[in-house]
């Protein structure tokens, strides 16, 4: 038999060059979970997180609810009213759960749960982070990983701002009269501390406060994934736990507040005539995308440290079911405070309901101010958005380390190289958010793509557009990019260019690649027979080039979870972040209530779970990062893990700032007298009116332009605001000092990655849900807590016509389970080849959905109490996103008695909430470059210098959020860089690379080799059909319905605004096209024969135990009398048929 021909060893040079180790250096081993909880958790914890919270409850309000006024008559739609009451019962059960619920639902099954499944089953099956998982499965699109990694890295730059928000208001939550409150604060009169600019373009000074609650987040995420999988899964013991305690604390209060009745209704009332809007099934769509984690990288990572056999597919269910369940949940508590808001107020509750940042800072705040013992609930929800943010983000984190680490083993293979990769990481992640800590940082809120403006009036300058769209183009654009690099650079005919055997050295032997804990093989005939060797995964030339290590050099192992449990939890903590808190419930609020649970629920199915499942079965399968997994699954397809990885990163730049705010918050919780609770603080100005004061004062005059004194505390104080993005101004030295701790906190929480994140997780992914449970028993016993749970969760289902509805549902789902960011990826990579990833997908969807539903009661229970007090309709205090965290519940903690201990908690739930999703983003990043290098950082305290300057570098680039004009930079990374158009763009790619180019039955022999069975074949019909569709079709409308960003809804961006916007998102998306035409382009060989050559999958690939058999029984039959190696011998047809 002809020996396997080798490769020119010139083709190495097509990847970049590897500083050979040295000698006297040992390769550390890659790391496992040290149980099965570890990895739920972990996913768990990484997918329920703020979105669950603040993002679904609202969508479901959003895309099918209905003001108070309002209710769904069958005559609108011609029906008589008896059969349409009987339609209605049918339809709605006593649950209600809401016209956006079948969006929903069908996002869910169609692509949440086949890509969770998917990225899941992936990181298992290869043992890899979010890149290198992809490079295994498919060389072309390693891309993939990287643009998984581009999201995650940009949103754990930006996410853990969130953490940072909350701990900042946290700090105000222990004192008694809550600063948001009133108008008496120094802040409220006068510009002399705040500086105030106009906006982005004026980013004014930096906010030290917030700076030193980002840091402090930073930190907090660093020392839970500093050790990988080993300290992140057992962090996520308390970090994904907990905030459902919160969250039942805050669900309990909430449901008992006056009012909450209300809340609910308006979250859950069904109107389904949203469900023909566009709009409500992109809401669903993205919803699933994100509040799942899919094609972000953290599922493949999380995934790459199960066991082989892990039983993913299942795992992936339960996720999945876990995370839709958490929001659905969320969305009684969020919307019963904001039907006690609303009671309070006596306002209509869409007047009080926001989401993300507006419910958790702004509605909340204002509604805990009205509760009984606001400084107790106010703490409660801040700890329930610090926990539920951290988990989330230092699993990004862990992803974006899980894919550096599997790209360069080499390098950070090393002692403490892993650590100083993760500090790196979060220093640069903490300098790069102190730019959404200055007074311009309006750059947060890139949740849905219409041209951003902040707080929907302030339009962002024309480069701020452009930065926004460089964001979500530098992960999108890895996919095309890396395929087009492939092609391209790879000699041969396209066939050639895809066998992974004509590029082996020629000293290499061809071996049938097996788990490292594989038993000897045992063939009939032959005796007992040496264990098959595993081809040595820095052996492959076709990569980036690695120079051979020196004799007094080794290769550091990979690393897995310690137990399954740290996986789960740091999964857990990733997907279940802010998103969960602040989104979730207002865009259930805003979508229909109850309706937005149907498309929310539709693409959780549809999309999230099989996405997640996806991502997350690829990191197991390939035990390679979010880039290299795509490269050894479909080489063609690379630039898919590159384009998640430039989402990764670009999220790791901003979303960490949102912990530096949350930071600063909390450092003033502490106070029984919040500065944002009065205006007799030098921030306020003259137009600034004590709501208390406004309600209780019978002789109250209105003024025009009045504002509140935690809205001046927010834009004058925390942010000092510019008027635009051309102003960018000095600054906030208090906000830098927040981000360069939540940094900190995050590099010491995977600086070991998954050895350190593993244990992390376990407080962080869990004690989110004590927060929020306190909080939400909390909002459910406030007055007008019914009024925010009926404003919550009151069915619209007329809303479910109107297309953004679906547009985000599914926006949500993709953002909330870290789909298509590569965290899944890098995060299953470090799974044991038979961790059960489907069981452990499925289980962190739903929990990240459920997490997200719970909040929802919590944050609107809140508002209903706020609008109770406040005597205004709720729908003036409902808000999403930082307007949420950091205005709304500021101001609703300073009503609650006791209100430093309810600020306190919030800001701690925030602060928890996104850092796990911060770390996880940052490890779903280092990941991927660790196996793309593994020769380089897979050495002894590389990977924790990688760590480190990637930290130092995203914290350089967050100080540009921190300036004055700082927000316009954070609203265009949100909008843009992490925007559901970019995560719907990759969903895309990812699954016809798995389920038409690698093989839908291919994958699943594989995951079942991994779990022991295989999953059911709904998964892979979404894989098949209905994922890529959906996604292809939610993308086609969010474009048709894009409309650029306004801040406040107000300020426009100037043209080069817009133009980096659109950068920033096609950075990502044009990731795909690009290294498919590159990569074509550099393949030698014909058209045809590069095509085939890059579609063929590595051959390091694990195989399952029939082909393992099937080779070997080939080659006894061939070979007759075997030698020692002789079973190694095979063709090149022999091992692909």
């Amino acid at each position: 038999m002809e020996s396997v021909p080798t490769a020119d060893p010139s083709d190495s040079q097509e990847w970049p060059l590897e500083v050979p180790p040295q000698m006297d250096e040992k390769i550390m081993d890659r790391g496992q979970w040290s149980n099965k909880l570890e990895f739920v958790l972990s996913v768990a914890g990484g997918i329920v997180g703020l979105g669950n919270v603040w993002r679904f409850p609202y969508l479901c309000y959003k895309n099918g609810g209905v003001p108070q006024d309002r209710r769904w008559r069958p005559q609108m739609l011609g029906i008589p009213r008896r059969v349409g009451q009987q339609l209605l019962t049918f339809l709605l059960p006593p649950t209600k759960t809401g016209a956006f619920l079948i969006p929903y639902f069908i996002f869910l099954f169609i692509c949440g749960i086949p890509l969770f499944v998917l990225e899941t089953s992936l990181g298992q099956f290869t043992s890899e982070g979010a890149v290198t998982s992809w490079r295994k499965i498919c060389p072309l699109f390693e891309g993939i990983g990287y643009a998984t990694q581009v999201i995650i890295a940009l949103m754990f730059l930006y996410y853990i701002i969130i953490l940072a928000w909350a701990i900042f208001y946290l700090s105000f939550s222990f004192s008694w009269d809550l600063p948001w409150c009133s108008c008496n604060n120094t802040w409220n009169t006068g510009a002399e501390l705040c500086g105030s600019p106009p906006g982005i373009e004026q980013m004014g000074e930096l906010n030290w406060d917030l700076a030193l609650c980002l840091l402090a987040a930073w930190v907090v995420c660093y020392f839970c994934i500093w050790k990988g999988v080993k300290s992140s899964g057992k962090v996520v013991y308390f970090t994904a736990t907990f905030p459902y305690v919160m969250l039942t604390v805050l669900l309990i209060r909430g449901v008992t507040l006056p009012g909450a009745s209300q809340g609910i209704k308006f979250y859950l009332y069904p109107d389904l005539g949203r469900l023909t809007d566009p709009q409500v099934w992109m809401d669903a769509g993205t919803q699933i995308f994100f509040s799942l984690l899919i094609c972000q990288g953290c599922l493949t990572a999380l995934g790459s440290y199960n066991k082989y056999n892990n039983n993913c597919y299942r795992d992936s269910l339960a996720l999945c079911f876990l995370n839709c369940g958490t929001s659905f949940i969320a969305g009684f508590a969020i919307f019963s405070i904001l039907g006690f808001m609303s009671y309070e107020l006596n306002v209509p509750i869409s007047q009080v309901a926001q989401s993300g940042p507006g419910l958790a800072f702004i509605v909340y705040p204002r509604a805990v101010s009205m509760m009984p013992f606001p400084p107790l609930w106010a703490c409660c929800f801040f700890i329930m958005i610090i926990l539920l943010g951290l988990d989330s983000q230092f699993m990004c984190v862990e992803s974006v380390i899980t894919a550096v680490v599997d790209m360069y083993p080499s390098i950070f293979r090393q002692k403490n190289r892993r650590e100083l990769l993760i500090l790196a990481v979060a220093v640069v992640s903490y300098l790069i958010g102190l730019v959404m800590l200055t007074e311009g940082t309006f750059a947060f809120s890139i949740i849905k793509y219409s041209p951003l403006k902040y707080n929907n009036v302030y339009v962002y300058p024309w480069w701020g557009y452009v930065l926004g769209w460089f964001l979500a183009l530098s992960s999108m654009g890895c996919v095309p990019l890396w395929i087009i690099y492939r092609i391209c650079t790879t000699k041969g005919t396209l066939r050639e260019a895809t066998d992974p055997v004509l590029h082996r050295p020629p000293n290499a032997q061809f071996g049938v690649p097996v788990r490292p804990h594989a038993s000897p093989c045992v063939v009939a005939g032959f005796g007992e027979m040496e264990s098959v060797p595993r081809a040595d995964p820095s052996d492959r030339p076709e990569w980036p080039l690695e120079v051979p290590p020196q004799v007094d050099e080794k290769i550091m192992d990979r690393g897995q979870w310690s137990n399954k449990l740290e996986f789960v939890l740091s999964v857990a903590g990733g997907i279940v972040g802010l998103g969960n808190v602040w989104r979730f419930p207002y865009l259930c609020y805003k979508n229909g209530g109850g309706a937005f649970l149907i498309p929310y629920f539709i693409f959780l199915f549809i999309c999230g779970i099989p996405l997640f499942f996806l991502e997350s079965a690829l990191g197991q399968f390939t035990s390679e990062g979010a880039v290299t997994s795509w490269r050894k699954i479909c080489p063609l397809f690379e630039g898919i893990g590159y384009g998640t990885q430039v989402i990764t990163a670009f999220i790791s730049f901003y979303y960490i700032i949102v912990l530096a705010w949350a930071i600063f918050y909390l450092s003033f919780s502490f106070y029984w007298d919040f500065p944002w609770s009065s205006c007799n603080n030098t921030w306020n100005t003259k137009t600034c009116v004590d709501f208390q004061r406004r309600n209780y004062t019978g002789n109250y005059t209105h003024h025009e332009n009045e504002t509140s004194p935690v809205i001046e505390f927010w834009e004058r104080r925390a942010l000092r605001i510019s008027p635009g993005i051309e102003q960018m101004g000095e600054l906030n030295w208090d906000l830098a000092l927040c981000l360069l701790a939540a940094w900190v906190m995050c590099y010491f929480c995977i600086c070991k990655g998954v050895k350190s994140s593993g244990k992390v997780v376990y407080f962080t992914a869990t004690f989110p849900y004590v927060m929020l449970t306190v909080l939400l028993i909390r909002g459910v016993t406030l007055p007008g807590a019914s009024q925010g749970i009926k404003f919550y969760l009151y069915p619209d289902l007329g809303r479910l016509a109107d297309p953004q509805v679906w547009i985000d549902a599914g926006t949500q789902i993709f953002f909330s389970l870290f789909i298509c960011q590569g965290c899944l990826t890098a995060l299953g990579s470090y799974n044991k080849y038979n961790n059960n990833c489907y069981r452990d997908s499925l289980a962190l969807c739903f929990l990240n959905c459920g997490t997200s539903f719970i909040a929802g009661f919590a944050i609107f229970s809140i508002l209903g109490f706020m609008s109770y007090e406040q005597n205004v309709p709720i729908s003036q205090v409902a808000k999403s996103g930082p307007g949420l965290a950091f205005i709304v519940y500021p101001r609703a903690v300073s009503m609650m008695p006791f209100p430093p201990l309810w600020a306190c908690c919030f800001f701690i739930l925030i602060i928890l909430l996104g850092l796990d999703s911060q770390f996880v983003s940052v490890e779903s990043l280092i990941t991927a470059v660790v196996d793309m290098y593994p020769s380089i950082f897979r050495q002894k305290n590389r990977r924790e210098l990688l760590i480190l300057a990637v930290a130092v570098v995203s914290y350089l680039i967050g100080l540009v959020m921190l300036t004055e004009g700082g927000i316009y930079v954070f609203q265009l990374f949100d909008y843009y860089a992490a925007s559901g158009m970019c995560l719907l763009f990759l969903g895309f790619f990812e699954t016809v690379c798995i389920a038409w180019i690698y093989g839908a039955d291919r994958f699943f022999d594989n995951i079942e080799d991994m779990i022991g069975y295989r999953p059911t074949h709904l998964i892979k019909f979404c894989w098949l059909y209905f994922t890529p569709v959906t996604c292809f079709g939610t993308f086609a409308f969010s474009i048709i319905k894009y409309s650029p960003l306004k801040y406040n809804n107000v300020y426009v961006y100037p043209w080069w605004g817009y133009v980096f916007g659109w950068f920033l998102a096609l950075s990502s998306m044009g990731c795909v096209p690009l290294w498919i035409i590159y990569r074509i382009c550099t393949t030698k060989g014909t058209l045809r024969e590069r095509i085939l050559h890059l579609t063929k999958p590595s051959i390091d690939l694990p195989k399952t135990k029939k082909e393992k058999d099937k080779l070997l029984a080939n080659d006894g039959h061939q070979q007759g009398t075997p030698t020692k190696d002789s079973h190694l011998q095979v063709s090149m047809e022999e091992f692909y048929h």
